[in-house]
């Protein structure tokens, strides 16, 4: 919710906090970053995401 209004730092904030992280959290931040401009924060969110999801599945 927080990063769908563009509060991306709050949003940022409460995502690091999280001890387990559903795809549909990860897929949350990464859109709000895309939609508000943060291209470049996106990506390496998306590449984290696929480093821990990766790591979890092995």
């Amino acid at each position: 919710m927080y990063a769908k209004c563009g509060a991306i730092t709050t949003a940022r904030k409460l995502f690091d906090l999280m001890n387990d992280r559903h795809v549909t959290t990860w897929n949350a931040m990464i859109d709000g970053y895309g939609t508000h401009g943060y291209g470049t924060e996106a990506i390496k969110l998306f590449e984290e995401m696929e480093a821990v999801i990766s790591s979890q599945t092995i």
